[in-house]
């Protein structure tokens, strides 16, 4: 936050409370047994990629770990 803290110890801080939205993005899905996997995600992820470029960066993996791992090298290598 304004290049301070981390955002995880931000939200505690007073003076950055204008910067900072301590209120999560929620959204509630039902799954359905065609569904293959579930990406929970941070903004380090999302700032730099769609919901649908991360379904395509690990749509043919199964081994969560795998996945975990090509997420994070797309976020890294996108500017996160």
């Amino acid at each position: 936050v304004n290049g301070v803290l981390a955002v995880s110890r931000a939200l505690g801080d007073r003076e950055l409370k204008p910067s900072v939205c301590s209120v999560p993005f929620i959204k509630e899905t039902a799954l359905t047994p065609t569904d293959n996997q579930l990406i929970l995600a941070c903004d380090g992820l999302w700032d730099v990629c769609t919901d649908q470029q991360a379904v395509d960066v690990i749509k043919k993996e199964s081994n969560p770990q795998t996945c975990a791992d090509l997420l994070l090298k797309f976020a890294l290598d996108n500017g996160s």
